[in-house]
């Protein structure tokens, strides 16, 4: 799959787009739900990361430095086999948090972890989430809010692609995508939406080309566009309900 290599810093060269303009941090589930004593402890030591698309943030078994809140945009986190299998078990959004593994002293990444679209994300050091997690309360309960919501996740996405064919689960994922960004364009070939799906690429350009006669896409040369949600959801399965953005409220 293909991926952006770069520095692990917020430059304009390698895996981040220049910090020109900051995003609420409040934007993220995870920080708006703590009271604000409890967010001084994690904001301070945090940085605004804007993430180009096809950004590798870990490999599976990578040592993991930092965490990342997104406020904007969707991090596909993927199960992957021996041979390279690949499979998108948790589609972390705004009201969660990338590499949630660390609170309990985890120190590799048990995912292959990419932004395959533009993304903003605050991220903080490892160590700072621990030890806030160590002195307070509220942000180890939000943590582990976190972690159960992907629990869940990675439940549902089991049951999906055992249970619904290609056409519903490509119909849930592109309204997860056009919720989670705000953006009806998706910029994705369809090797890349195989990999997220699990799908051959046959079965997703079928399922592609069902939606596009049924006006609810248009293809062109690696981007979709979404034309009509409503016959998105009448194709998508029940689980676009299921994932909703959770743990917004304090």
């Amino acid at each position: 799959m293909p991926a952006t290599q770069g520095a692990p810093a917020c430059s304009s060269g390698g895996r981040f787009r220049d910090s020109t303009a900051d995003v609420a941090i409040t934007n993220n589930g995870v920080i708006a739900m703590l009271p604000e004593p409890d967010q001084r402890l994690l904001i301070p030591s945090m940085e605004l990361a804007r993430i180009r698309p096809g950004t590798v943030l870990y490999n599976q078994g990578d040592l993991v430095r930092h965490v990342y809140f997104p406020v904007r945009g969707l991090i596909s986190l993927f199960g992957m086999t021996p041979e390279g299998g690949m499979l998108q078990v948790v589609a972390t959004d705004c009201s969660s948090l990338v590499g949630v593994h660390v609170a309990i002293d985890e120190t590799s990444s048990p995912h292959h972890v990419v932004a395959h679209v533009s993304c903003d994300a605050y991220r903080a050091s490892t160590t700072t989430l621990r030890e806030a997690c160590r002195r307070s309360n509220a942000v180890q309960h939000a943590v582990l809010r976190a972690a159960h919501a992907q629990i869940i996740q990675i439940g549902d996405a089991a049951l999906c692609h055992r249970f619904h064919s290609a056409l519903q689960r490509l119909s849930r994922w592109l309204l997860v995508y056009a919720r989670s960004t705000s953006s009806d364009t998706v910029a994705l070939t369809q090797d890349v939406l195989s990999h997220i799906l699990g799908s051959p690429r046959t079965a997703v350009s079928k399922a592609a080309t069902h939606l596009q006669d049924l006006n609810a896409i248009r293809q062109r040369h690696g981007r979709i566009q979404i034309l009509n949600r409503a016959a998105l959801t009448q194709c998508a399965c029940e689980c676009v309900a299921i994932q909703q953005p959770r743990g917004r409220t304090k």
